[in-house]
């Protein structure tokens, strides 16, 4: 079996029902089809990552002969699986790709070969530079530092060098084998900052026909948009009329009833899959909460109530359990679930709550851990779905819980920077990683200032967040520092700490700014070499826009929807759009669309 998050495992293999007639239509796909990608979409809760799971390997056989045989030749097919999570790493098309091709590395033979035949003359040598003193493995001319490393790219090269060209060169070598990608939960990708898994793979026209990609998404225009031609299904609107998964599920489920009649189990799982209208998590909660009542309170079946939907199911709990005494929701309930919303990657631990929020929010934990994901006491938490998030921060569906998000990833930021004082506290995963991004959507401009100036957090923290946050700089000292770290980034994202400290330093020196790190004394034993003297012009401020697989012959600047842009393009006829204010890449055009850019008047 393909791996997958273990707690989809566990609930697939306990309770996964139903979807044997989604077989033939996959199969149908997967055998007369020429579309790469196959699409399954469905609103939060209607079993989408449940049923990527199944066909990678978890949860029973079908009982019938034939649909054993079609999920069997399925399962045979998958050689990879990629779960995408809001807010955390998996959403970077560098992160897919490495997990794509690990395990490729180990369900494909001769992927491995592939890989190092691809990569083995991509050593690059990524820069020189003079200095008075290096660490060992440097070189040394005068005041030379030179760095070798494999792979210093944008995600998008990246991509293409870790997955793609592998791929291709598995073909060439004579590999002739199907090969199936499963995908779970595209539009969780679109949080990335920049050119997303979602665009890259519907870019992908030029592999090799047996690679195929099975992907679940959400009904996000934004990633439906890419996939308007291809083959795509819905997974209640496009269901068969006589499928009821869901009464199945719930008939499952009510066996243990042993005192309860069939025929009023029979009649409870129908009217539930009518309220479900084909979300599963929500028959999957109400069961959760009906089957924990003991024997002797246990209600009339045929008269217990049901919530409007997945959002009356949170009121209800919201409600009942936690809102009651409103001191308590606003002293304790809403912080505690206004920061685990707001939370990114794996979550925040049960002591950055406590001191983030103020109060000990360990009792609190307990109350809420059935809709919360990680173990107690210590966790990290975060939201058991990302329904509940959505719940939690929609105003209009919450009028009387709603999470103002805004709030409280400000808190989080005002936190770190009034407890650091000035003086990053390194180390701190969660903080190196998210602060940034807390800081945008949390619209703290003015701590975006403070953390960019702050040179033991910048050369500290995830590149690509502080990538995300150089357009925000307002201070004359952040931009200052903006410039320095545009001019370095593409050296950052595989450096140490230590090394981005000494590139720092050489580029303010280089560039009239030699008191742009002062003071650091506590932190100069950090770098791996120090430059004894600098002597040139100053460097033009810019950004290395990489992820071009071929020359570049031809640019064109100007702006577009007001913003100032460029367009490159390269000797295989790709054209790439990107955004000069940020250095982000915003597009592809692949297929030598003409593309309008309003000139500029120099």
């Amino acid at each position: 079996m393909i791996s997958a998050p273990p707690s989809l495992t566990a609930k697939v293999d306990a309770y996964f029902t139903g979807r044997t007639w989604l077989l033939p239509k996959l199969l149908k796909w997967w055998d007369e089809s020429d579309e790469r990608i196959f699409l399954l979409k469905g609103e939060p809760g209607t079993g989408k990552s449940m049923i990527l799971t199944w066909l990678a390997g978890a949860g029973p056989l079908p009982l019938d002969s034939v649909s054993r045989e079609q999920l069997v030749d399925l399962r045979a097919a998958v050689r990879a699986t990629h779960f995408c999570q809001a807010a955390t790493g998996s959403n970077a098309p560098e992160a897919f790709a490495e997990n794509i091709a690990r395990q490729l590395s180990g369900s494909v033979p001769g992927f491995a070969d592939a890989i190092s035949a691809v990569l083995s003359d991509r050593i690059h040598i990524v820069g020189t530079a003079e200095a008075g003193t290096a660490a060992s493995g440097s070189t040394v001319a005068g005041v030379a530092i030179g760095q070798i490393n494999l792979l210093m790219a944008s995600d998008e090269l990246s991509f293409d060098r870790k997955l793609i060209s592998p791929l291709k060169k598995l073909y060439e070598s004579g590999f002739a084998g199907p090969l199936l990608i499963l995908i779970d939960a595209l539009d969780e990708a679109l949080t990335y900052s920049g050119v997303t898994i979602v665009d890259l793979i519907s870019r992908l026209k030029d592999l090799p026909s047996p690679i195929r990609i099975l992907a679940t998404t959400r009904k996000e225009p934004r990633v439906l948009k890419y996939f308007q031609n291809g083959e795509t299904f819905d997974l209640v609107c496009d269901a068969p009329h006589e499928a009821n998964d869901v009464r199945d599920y719930a008939s499952q489920r009510l066996k243990i009833l042993n005192s309860v009649g069939d025929d009023k189990r029979s009649e409870f799982a129908s009217r539930l899959a009518n309220h479900a209208k084909g979300i599963f998590l929500y028959a999957s909660m109400v069961l959760d909460e009906l089957l924990q009542i003991s024997p002797s309170h246990f209600p009339e079946l045929d008269t217990y109530p049901l919530p409007e939907g997945l959002s009356g199911i949170y009121i209800d709990f919201l409600n009942r359990e936690l809102s009651r005494n409103e001191i308590q929701w606003f002293g304790v309930y809403e912080p505690l679930l206004g920061l685990i919303a707001v939370a990114r990657g794996e979550g925040l631990t049960a002591r950055q709550l406590s001191n983030i929020a103020g109060t000990d929010v360990r009792a609190a934990l307990r109350n809420v851990k059935q809709y919360l994901r990680g173990e107690l006491p210590n966790g990290p938490f975060r939201t058991f779905h990302e329904s509940f998030t959505d719940f939690l921060l929609d105003e209009r569906r919450n009028l009387h819980f709603h999470i103002d998000a805004e709030r409280w990833n400000r808190k989080i930021v005002d936190y770190y920077c009034e407890t650091c004082g000035g003086e990053w506290k390194r180390g701190d995963i969660y903080g190196e990683s998210h602060l940034l991004r807390h800081a945008i959507f949390g619209n703290a401009i003015d701590r975006l200032d403070e953390l960019l100036t702050n040179v033991d957090f910048i050369v500290s923290a995830e590149p690509n967040s502080v990538v995300e946050a150089l357009p925000y700089a307002k201070c004359d000292k952040a931009r200052d520092m903006a410039w320095i770290y545009g001019h370095n980034v593409h050296l950052f994202r595989d450096s140490s700490r230590g090394e981005r400290l000494s590139y720092f330093e050489l580029s303010a020196s280089q560039n009239r700014l030699p008191n742009l790190l002062w003071p650091i004394p506590d932190r100069v034993q950090t770098k791996h070499w120090s430059t004894a003297w600098t002597d040139c012009k100053p460097a033009p401020r810019y950004f290395a826009l990489q992820g071009h697989h071929a020359d570049i012959t031809s640019t064109a600047s100007g702006t577009q929807n007001g913003r100032l842009c460029l367009a490159s393009g390269d000797s295989c006829g790709e054209v790439k759009i990107w955004d000069l204010q940020s250095g982000h890449f915003l597009r592809s055009l692949p297929d030598r669309r003409p593309f309008r850019i309003n000139v500029l008047k120099w």
